[in-house]
């Protein structure tokens, strides 16, 4: 067998894997890197290689560290059975999307993230950008046709998204794609719909979003993000609802194996902002989602009714309790300095997590698995100028990613 690696690009999905899978790794698991090899080394599939030699970094540029204890809530679980929806209900999804779009117009715009500027560092000294590579596809759309070296990614299937199976009018240029694969079972999110595979991506039925649940706060839209965590063989759905006056919700619903998304039936819980702490009213936005070895852990910024950015929160869920889909608790960190941080994919029993503090500081967080409390590094940066919405970053081969 192959591992599964799944791209999602645009309006469609590229299945994809790096070397055989190995006769010890979770069949359901689409993690690429096998860490359980000889200290030193790292393998993909049957391939072994050594790690690159630890280097400790600069630590005159740590500005300082700190600690945290976390608190902790519960959530109730609900369940629901997907409908099968291969009717598109156009008017449905126009409405909501005006609305949400009334709703940013009165804000002033789309809520931003404030990023203060930060004493100065070291000195702005950039390196010389690096080179294109040579063998690099060249012009929009271009793709290689074959890997450079026998254990490069090769690409197993490509599926362009028909119309039936992701509706064009739900399509946009920030479609902020999210897509796991559980066995032969393939789900896709993009930022107004859902779709699912039972038959390793050749084929797609659509998911309502806007149905698929019970509504909540002013309806769902638009943020939706997956994950998956092979321990459990569980796939986990994050999906985000518009505020309304007494603010917003971003739901979790998770089922068991590829026969749990065939059969649409999930477990799904409900967190807002107040559950965090944040005062009534509050809306959550940008939200982050992924495992490590014994937790879910989600982020997302938290923004007034105004469209005033409140703060932040990252909390984490057991595995256990999730895939046995009963009372939940959890634990969580607020704040209101930072924002739009990324969790780490690919997390053992630590998850790390990094946000900019202000324009020379990035702060470093870590929260261990058997540890109540959070810690923290801030390292200082060359310092920079963020891009604005309209900003333009060219890669090496000048192209504006």
């Amino acid at each position: 067998m192959k591992r599964l690696l799944v791209i999602v690009a645009g309006f469609g999905l590229l299945l994809a894997g790096l070397g055989p899978l190995s006769s010890a790794s979770n069949p359901q698991s689409t993690s690429l890197l096998n860490t359980n090899s000889l200290p030193g080394q790292n393998t993909f599939g049957s391939n072994t290689f050594a790690s690159l030699p630890s280097q400790e970094g600069d630590l005159s540029t740590i500005r300082g560290s700190g600690q945290v204890a976390t608190q902790t809530g519960v959530a109730e679980p609900h369940t629901a059975i997907v409908r099968e929806t291969k009717t598109i209900p156009l008017n449905l999804h126009q409405r909501i999307r005006e609305r949400q779009e009334a709703i940013e117009e009165r804000r002033g715009g789309e809520p931003i993230v404030p990023l203060p500027e930060g004493p100065p560092a070291r000195p702005g000294i950039i390196s010389p950008p690096t080179s294109a590579p040579q063998n690099a596809p060249q012009g929009e759309g271009a793709r290689a046709t074959a890997p450079d070296a026998a254990t490069d990614m090769l690409i197993y299937r490509q599926h362009d998204m028909t119309n039936a199976e992701s509706p064009t009018v739900d399509r946009s240029n920030v479609l902020e794609p999210s897509t796991i694969s559980v066995g032969n079972a393939v789900f896709y999110t993009g930022n107004w719909f859902a779709a699912k595979s039972v038959d390793g991506g050749q084929n797609f039925t659509y998911v309502n979003p806007y149905t698929s649940f019970p509504a909540a706060n002013g309806g769902f839209c638009c943020d939706q993000v997956t994950s998956y965590a092979p321990t459990k063989n569980m796939a986990l759905w994050g999906l985000q609802y518009v505020q309304d006056a007494a603010g917003g919700t971003f739901r979790i619903a998770r089922t068991i194996g590829s026969a749990g998304i065939a059969s649409n039936a999930w477990t799904f819980y409900d967190f807002n902002p107040m559950s965090f702490g944040f005062a009534a009213g509050n809306w959550m936005d940008f939200p982050n989602m992924t495992v490590n070895a014994s937790f879910l852990y989600a982020a997302s910024n938290v923004f007034t009714a105004g469209g005033v950015f409140a703060g932040n929160v990252i909390w984490r869920m057991p595995l256990d309790q999730l895939a046995a889909g009963g009372v939940l608790s959890f634990s969580y960190f607020m704040r209101t300095d930072i924002g739009t941080i990324r969790l780490a994919d690919g997390a053992g029993t630590t998850m790390y997590w990094a946000a900019f503090l202000n324009s020379t500081t990035m702060r470093i967080h870590r929260w261990d698995d058997t540890s109540l409390s959070i810690s923290w590094d801030d390292i200082a940066l060359n310092a920079f100028t963020p891009l604005a919405r309209d900003g333009i970053s060219n890669t090496a081969d000048g192209r504006n990613w």
